[in-house]
């Protein structure tokens, strides 16, 4: 590595250790630790760490951080390191540059690594095998380089001429304004208020068993009858158990008859086929995404990048965030290993422009407490504390909801909170922390509760199915959903109705 690029990022630590804000912008770039040089990853891991207290680091913290070190000569290096990090005085103006050429550098220096690689692997295991791997990792590559941060800068004054131009625009009609991505759910949309945007991460918390892969469905299948193109990968559920769920809330015919085929009778047959129907005659198209094994995020967006013109997802669910292999292994930190998987599926919806949703696990500790809260629940609330195993689930999501198993009614109440609303608000209409939605375990269907449809705006997705099956804001006709050819470009991605 040359001097230069060693003093680059002696710079980018300097403003990391002087502008807590630039830490945070660190962040959202995919711009990681092993991208620098082995001599600053760990001053760069006690940025982290010391970040995640809300501080920056100071000299007496990292001096507690490298204590763990048992060599003296490599403390002190460290120290020297640290030392050199301080010297090196930069502008922050200068942030996205430096971000830009470290990442260059780290891609030159990795596609030389696998060329010579490729050189040695090609003896043993043939040209084809070796292409192939080369090829793999190379296309690994550009997804988790941070090359994309290129330095842009802009007067303020351009945005206040395009954005209120836009105004005008929309509000004088020439200007057709982005409908808003809607879950369907009248409580999560009043609380989010701006929709599921493109480039945002949403997630879903609760216990095991406490229907995070059933809210996900429901989100994913209104907001395609609504029109828009879904991707699902279903980390935990095989392709065909999760279009079992899907025809079960769809036809509402009990999930467990169509495990056991013999016992339907010919009315839940004609349901069936009326649902099967109803999602051959939508434009919008609904993919999953089965992957063989577990998986890591820049594997999942590789996927969807090689296939993105045939669809144009509005929307893409990962089911879920657990299940997930992180693309670099911090020993003992599964926090950060979390806080990096996080960044990159929200960056992997802002490059490719569509909305992620996913969800992880709620904690035993805020069950046990919004259970002691009993009559008080409704004033009890959940905090980003209580999501289990890192703190990085607030810093890196746009919106979080937990959702807990009403005590009184667990097989048909599910109780729902905001934990986070970037843009939204933590307050449900009813003026209380939290709201009930209605559960039906059978058929997989989680909705508004009937007693709570007095909440102004549009009426749900699956209240105006039930209304009018026949309603045509349900069905277009021009349908592009038929299972042809699109479908046999890729053996990893399969419509709903297949």
């Amino acid at each position: 590595m040359s001097k230069e690029i060693l003093e680059t990022e002696r710079q980018l630590i300097y403003l990391f250790l002087h502008h807590k804000n630039l830490v945070e912008d660190w962040f959202e770039s995919n711009l990681k630790v092993e991208h620098f040089h082995l001599e600053h990853q760990t001053i760069l891991q006690s940025i982290r760490n010391s970040y995640d207290q809300d501080t920056l680091l100071t000299r007496k913290k990292f001096q507690k951080f490298i204590e763990k070190i048992k060599i003296p000569s490599e403390r002190i290096e460290q120290e020297q390191t640290f030392n050199k990090c301080l010297r090196s005085i930069a502008n922050e103006n200068d942030f996205p540059l430096f971000v830009h050429q470290i990442s260059e550098n780290y891609v030159l220096r990795k596609t030389s690594e696998n060329l010579k690689r490729f050189s040695q692997e090609k003896e043993q295991k043939g040209n084809v095998p070796a292409v192939k791997e080369l090829v793999n990792n190379l296309q690994d590559l550009i997804t988790n380089s941070a090359s994309k941060y290129i330095p842009i800068f802009e007067n303020i004054s351009d945005y206040a001429d395009k954005f209120h131009e836009r105004i005008e625009g929309i509000l004088s009609g020439k200007i057709k304004e982005e409908e808003k991505l809607l879950s369907g759910i009248k409580e999560i949309d009043e609380t989010m208020v701006t929709g599921f945007m493109r480039g945002t991460l949403t997630l879903f918390c609760a216990d095991v068993g406490a229907f995070k892969s059933t809210i996900l469905l429901n989100i994913a299948l209104n907001i395609w009858k609504n029109g828009h193109n879904v991707l699902f990968v279903p980390l935990e559920m095989t392709g065909e158990q999760m279009y079992t769920r899907a025809l079960a809330r769809e036809s509402k015919v009990h999930s467990d008859k169509l495990y056991n085929i013999p016992t339907l009778n010919n009315d839940e047959r004609i349901k069936l086929d009326e649902a099967k129907k109803q999602w051959l005659n939508l434009n919008s198209k609904f993919y999953i995404l089965e992957l063989p094994e577990r998986t890591s995020v820049s594997s999942i967006r590789r996927q969807i990048d090689k296939h993105i013109d045939i669809f144009k997802p509005r929307l893409v669910v990962i089911d879920y965030i657990a299940n997930l292999t992180p693309d670099t292994r911090r020993s003992d930190r599964n926090d950060l290993e979390i806080g990096d998987m996080l960044k990159d599926l929200r960056q992997m919806g802002k490059t490719l422009d569509f909305a992620v949703v996913s969800a992880a696990q709620l904690g035993r500790e805020a069950l046990k407490r919004i259970r002691r809260a009993g009559a008080s629940r409704d004033k009890a609330s959940i905090n980003s504390e209580d999501i289990r195993g890192s703190h990085e689930y607030a810093a890196d999501s746009d919106n979080i909801y937990a959702q807990l198993i009403n005590t009184s009614q667990p097989d048909g109440l599910l109780d729902l909170y905001v934990v986070k609303a970037r843009q939204g608000k933590k307050i449900f209409s009813n003026n209380k922390l939290r709201a009930t939605l209605e559960v039906n375990p059978e058929i997989g269907l989680i909705k508004t509760q009937g007693d709570y449809s007095d909440i102004g705006g549009d009426q749900s997705i699956d209240e105006m199915f039930e209304a009018d099956e026949s309603n045509e804001k349900l069905v277009n006709k021009d349908s592009l959903f038929d299972g042809g050819e699109e479908d046999s470009s890729s053996d990893d991605f399969d419509f709903l109705d297949n």
